[in-house]
């Protein structure tokens, strides 16, 4: 039924005996045996490499190289991750290699050490640091970008761009991703902007993984861990969609989806434990994780004390009344019986609780949404996909090639299992042919999101904000208007290949003096015959109406005689019009040619080609407007806004070093809201709850019993009218410039700088733990951005401005001791490296 023993196997795999053991500082080395000999090559010669792999294993052991070839140069190097999770569970396995004292962190919730010869941050946060600090970066040997293919978030994909075409030329760049379907074309444009690139393009994993089928207890193998399609994939799935997807028989009723205790039974029985069962919907894990954990096995003592000498471990990093919130309690009595949740509400010591305690193979299945695909690099001898579909913008829809492939990339442990299971669950929406393509989908390609920002266009800019000849630069250089290209010279290659197409389309006439052409006007007059022919039969067909209406009306009133004569005579006309048009194509030199319908079928193949040819020449058009506009319009859409922005003096003013210092989509908004004036005279508290409106990105409604006060609602208030005043002025150049306050968040952070407990909050407000402590972590990081900004800008501004500036610096740090307590203080100081081992506190905001 499924294979349970596989020997691993390994294409274009050499010893790598000659390469020095690397990162060995704690008795740990790299493992470099099953890694190409020129890969690792690159890598001491300090080449740029792309390196695309379906296990992070392997890019694990690259980066790691790339570390340890640097440390021994004396360079630095910088470590990035697409979200704050994922570098932070970096930073950890790396700290485990190298020591605290070598490490730094640098996220928008932490920035500590950054000056260390090592530092683990997200793209966005090393941006901020590279243009804060661009002297830091001069002796750096490699600036390592790990899993590319999850930079989705238009702000860590933007700021990753920028990184690879505003580095140093001396810095190599080391990136790291997924398979894509376009990895050649990453390549070419680092190449292009950075020079060469070499790429690797991996396509066995470590630990081959089979793909299979849950229904009725049983498991039914849809993919082989060969890759190859099984034969015979059961008919069922998808009887609840309409229309019905191919292969599902016609009149199948939808069956009743196993529950999450079958599938775990299941799983036992098949030694398929542990797992991580991913399912849409935080209340949805935990659901099913309660229904899970009363059928569980508590296991044998031994087992369970180790569970709870990990959960201690961990409880201790929370403050004593947080001990006692729902989500710690719900989770701890979960663990007991060997199961647990992952979701992105979960508090920041209980995620990484949950990875640790899988790590070492204390838990059976973990509920999870696919959050812990996105922001964990943990991984299970199975994969569960509970449901297969998502609901987008209201729809349910299938998962998407790339969805699917990422959640399967957590099944198989290195070093630990020989075969890796992914098990999809029936479902009633989605068919089993349908799984199956899925697994087997070709990697989709990685499309740039790239948005430029002001920030950025003012620090390119420089001392002359009317000179865009830098931001045209970046503009040209982008991802986004490499691929743009790439689309024009594709168009225009269809488009040749059609015109070919369209030219080899031709035939000679054998009847002499008669022209190609003339087979065009036969069978305009072949449709012009047919359209007579088929007027005359309703002309007949009216005639013969009026007839019957006079014969069976037996006294009664029938048609007029003098209609009857009238369509006599129309019916005669058409019947004459159409014998005429049939003599006409008749006598036509093509009506008797031995080979008309040849040359025919060559022109309806002709006509055919030429419509599709003038589709690609239209799309050619789109393509090249648009690669034409793009760069115009963009950097003169920036530069404009720039320019109002900073009152058109044509200079870097003092409102430009403020908001460049901001790296924030709302930096326009409060940049501008601290210029006029409109955060003076707001407490510390207040401040707080104004700047948090812009660091949540909750976009559902849920209950609120919070109400701001009369002076938050008024700065409120104010803060939209400068947005919808941003918004009118710079609607222009397709740049993401305005970002306004949350109209669904707010509250919350006021009263936890009244000293309110989490505990107390989250009972007047619906939200996640750990949505609540992230959101005031990113209050902290938007308040220490601020406080630097203020200083840089009143440095170069008048007497009355820098007095103003500093006394908003004193609110805002009154501010951050206000947030920074309980658990928000804990976070940070467990975040920063080695800071509770050591006693030196790091700087976290």
């Amino acid at each position: 039924m499924t294979e349970r023993h596989i020997r691993m196997t390994r294409r274009n795999s050499v010893s790598a005996t000659t390469t020095s053991e690397h990162l060995s500082t704690n008795g740990r080395a790299a493992d470099m045996s099953t890694l190409p000999a020129d890969v690792l090559q690159a890598v001491e010669q300090g080449q740029a490499l792309l390196v695309t792999t379906p296990h992070a294993s392997s890019a694990a052991s690259i980066a790691e190289h790339a570390i340890g070839v640097a440390r021994d140069r004396g360079r630095r190097v910088f470590y990035t991750s697409p979200n704050e999770a994922l570098a932070l569970r970096r930073q950890q396995q790396l700290q485990a290699i190298l020591g605290p004292a070598e490490l730094g962190l640098l996220t928008k919730a932490v920035s500590h050490h950054p000056e260390a010869s090592l530092v683990v941050g997200t793209p966005a946060a090393l941006r901020a640091e590279f243009f804060a600090r661009p002297d830091r970066f001069q002796d750096a040997g490699y600036v390592i970008f790990d899993d590319v293919d999850l930079l989705s978030d238009p702000e860590q994909e933007t700021a990753w761009e920028e990184l690879v075409l505003q580095l140093p030329s001396e810095v190599s760049l080391l990136c790291l991703s997924a398979p894509v379907g376009n990895a050649v074309e990453l390549a070419d444009w680092l190449t292009q902007v950075r020079g060469a690139t070499r790429l690797w393009n991996d396509e066995q994993r470590v630990v081959p993984v089979q793909h299979l089928l849950l229904r009725d207890s049983q498991l039914h193998q849809l993919v082989g861990s060969d890759g190859i399609r099984a034969s015979e994939v059961p008919p069922v799935g998808g009887e609840a969609r309409r229309p019905r997807p191919l292969g599902t028989p016609p009149g199948a009723q939808p069956q009743e989806a196993p529950d999450a205790a079958e599938v775990v039974w299941v799983l036992r029985r098949e030694a398929l434990l542990p797992a991580i069962y991913f399912l849409p919907g935080q209340r949805n894990c935990e659901q099913r994780a309660a229904e899970c954990s009363q059928s569980a096995r508590r296991g044998q003592r031994a087992l369970q004390r180790r569970r709870q000498s990990v959960v201690t471990s961990y409880l201790d990093s929370l403050p004593a009344e947080d001990r006692e919130l729902a989500q710690v309690r719900r989770l701890t009595g979960l663990i007991e019986q060997g199961v647990a949740v992952y979701h992105a509400g979960l508090l920041p010591p209980l995620k990484s609780l949950v990875e640790a305690l899988l790590d070492a193979g204390l838990l059976d299945v973990v509920f999870a949404t696919d959050a812990m695909a996105n922001e964990s690099n943990v991984s299970a001898r199975a994969v569960v996909v509970g449901d297969p579909t998502v609901l987008d913008r209201g729809a349910r829809r299938s998962l998407g090639a790339w969805e699917y492939a990422r959640l399967a990339r957590s099944a198989g442990r290195p070093g630990s299992d020989d075969l890796a299971s992914v098990v999809n669950v029936y479902s009633p929406w989605v068919s089993a042919h349908e799984v199956q393509a899925l697994a087997t989908a070709h990697p989709e390609s990685f499309q740039s999101t790239y948005r430029p920002r002001l920030q950025s266009a003012a620090l390119l800019a420089g001392d002359n904000s009317t000179d865009n000849e830098r931001v045209g630069t970046l503009m040209r250089s982008t991802l986004r208007r490499h691929q743009t290209n790439n689309a024009v010279r594709r168009a225009n290659a269809a488009a040749d290949s059609l015109r070919h197409a369209v030219a080899e389309l031709t035939f000679d006439c054998p009847v002499p003096g008669v022209e190609e052409a003339a087979l065009g006007e036969y069978q305009q007059l072949r449709r012009d015959a047919g359209r007579l022919r088929r007027e005359a039969s309703q002309q007949a067909f009216q005639l013969l109406r009026l007839r019957g209406a006079v014969a069976g009306s037996e006294g009664g009133a029938g048609a007029p005689e003098a209609e009857i004569s009238n369509a006599e005579q129309a019916a005669q006309a058409a019947e004459e019009e159409a014998k005429r048009a049939a003599l006409e194509s008749h006598a036509f030199p093509c009506h008797t040619c031995t080979v008309r319908r040849e040359h025919e079928l060559i022109w309806r193949r002709r006509a055919a080609a030429e419509k599709d040819l003038q589709a690609a020449l239209a799309e050619v058009q789109s393509l090249e407007t648009e690669a034409t506009a793009q760069n115009a319009l963009l950097a003169a859409g920036l530069l404009g806004a720039l320019q109002r922005y900073a009152a058109g003096n044509g200079s870097l003013s003092t409102k430009t070093t403020l908001l460049s210092r901001i790296d924030h989509p709302a930096g326009l908004v409060l940049a501008e809201a601290m210029w006029q004036g409109h955060l003076d005279n707001l407490p510390a508290g207040d401040l707080m709850e104004a700047l948090s409106w812009f660091c949540n990105d909750r976009d559902t409604p849920g209950y609120n019993r919070y109400f701001l006060s009369a002076r938050l609602w008024e700065a409120r208030k104010r803060l939209q009218a400068l947005v919808t005043e941003l918004e009118d002025h710079d609607d222009e150049g397709g740049s993401a410039l305005v970002l306004g306050p949350n109209p669904m968040f707010h509250g919350p952070v006021h009263d936890w700088c009244r000293g309110a407990s989490l505990g107390s909050i989250l009972e007047k407000m619906d939200v996640a733990e750990g949505d609540l402590v992230g959101t005031l972590h990113r209050t902290l990081d938007l308040a220490r951005q601020l406080r630097k900004a203020l200083a840089d800008a009143a440095a170069s501004g008048d007497g009355e401005w820098a007095e103003r500036a500093q006394l908003l610096q004193q609110v805002l740090e009154r501010g951050k001791a206000l947030v920074r307590r309980g658990i928000v203080a804990r976070s940070a100081e467990a975040l920063t490296t080695g800071t509770a081992a050591t006693g030196e506190p790091g700087h976290a905001t």
